[in-house]
């Protein structure tokens, strides 16, 4: 749990830097870090593409 959603959104950032940055991860795979709150409402959306990382909507 974190202290805002701000501080939680950052987070799945790097998240989703690390999943992009590893060697074995497949780059073709098109991977999407989703971050939500307590009550389930997503507060982030990253999608990995290589080693960036980019919000969506």
């Amino acid at each position: 749990m974190f202290s805002s959603a701000a501080l939680a959104a950052q987070y799945g950032a790097r998240v989703a830097w690390e999943i992009g940055s590893d060697p074995d991860y497949d780059h073709a795979s098109g991977t999407v870090v989703i971050v939500v709150d307590t009550s389930g409402a997503e507060i982030a959306r990253y999608g990995v593409k290589g080693n960036a990382v980019e919000a969506s909507e």
